[in-house]
């Protein structure tokens, strides 16, 4: 239902927006073209290639999935970007320089370093409650089930954070086109902030301890929704990356064992990332300043 409302509402907003001219229409493109290519580099990374005509078919499945989920992004972009530059331009400053080619600028080097960091919160964040249960007598939670694609090589685990970057690309442009619907409905903030905490909680409760489930989730929707309208886009997106990555991808200290190559590649990229952000974050000033030593 909420995917739905999703797809009818940004296709209504769209037809607006052509109708009075109003769109980054540039940006939309941008955006679609750069999951598209990602998408693609999923794909390549991911799938079984055999020397065969049957080479040809998965070809054109690619492409046309590809499409799809380029084209869906492009459409809540453009519905989305008017009334997001009007009222919270930061949002979307630091997506739209990205995707614009200035990987290098400050401001993309900045959240991306955040949303790193948040990522990293929020996967402790997540275990938490394999502490916590069991001070209160409760048992601790089943174990959960790690990327199987991160258990076969490198080559399988970058295909993984190629296919965790366009979900929650379109995972977070989905949140704030809720929130944006919440907004013309409520006329107020606060009030659309706590349904979709509220929603997004109430999905994502299940087990033997329903309260304590629903109250972890609350604060994981508190965070994405705090993190979205103070950070931006880019920031959510990282930060949910980076997440799953450190989640999803088994890690040991044990380099010998047979499943540690994905691991390592997963935490390797991670920590490849946020050091190439702190050095655009930082635009060429020293990391430690040595101005308060010498005075």
């Amino acid at each position: 239902m909420v995917f739905a409302a999703v797809l009818l509402g940004s296709i209504l907003i769209v037809r607006r927006n052509v109708r009075q001219k109003r769109g980054d229409e540039v940006g939309s493109w941008r955006l679609g073209n750069f999951l598209f290519f990602v998408f693609l580099a999923m794909w390549a990374l991911r799938a079984h290639h055999l020397a065969s005509m049957g080479e040809f078919g998965t070809i054109v499945m690619a492409l046309a999935w590809a499409f799809l989920i380029s084209t869906f992004a492009r459409q809540l972009y453009f519905g989305l970007e008017p009334v997001v530059r009007r009222r919270d331009p930061h949002t979307l400053i630091g997506w739209a320089r990205l995707i614009s080619g200035k990987i290098r600028d400050p401001l993309v080097g900045r959240d991306v370093l955040i949303g790193t960091a948040y990522g990293v919160l929020l996967g402790a964040f997540e275990s938490v409650d394999n502490i916590v249960l069991p001070l209160f007598g409760g048992l601790p939670p089943p174990p959960g089930t790690p990327s199987m694609e991160s258990l076969l090589g490198v080559r399988l685990t970058l295909g993984s954070i190629f296919a965790y970057t366009w979900i929650y690309v379109l995972f977070s442009l989905g949140v704030f086109f809720i929130l944006f619907l919440l907004r013309l409905v409520v006329k107020k903030d606060w009030i659309a902030a706590i349904v979709i905490v509220f929603l997004g909680a109430v999905t994502n409760t299940g087990g033997d301890y329903f309260w304590s489930t629903f109250l972890f989730s609350a604060v994981i929707w508190l965070s994405i929704y705090l993190v979205l309208r103070r950070f931006g886009l880019l920031a959510l997106v990282v930060g949910l990356v980076v997440q799953n990555t450190l989640v999803a991808f088994p890690t040991t200290t044990h380099l010998s064992r047979w499943y540690a190559s994905g691991a390592i590649a997963g935490m390797v990229t991670v920590v490849a990332v946020a050091l190439l952000a702190v050095y655009h974050a930082l635009a060429g000033q020293p990391l430690f300043s040595t101005k308060a030593l010498d005075d």
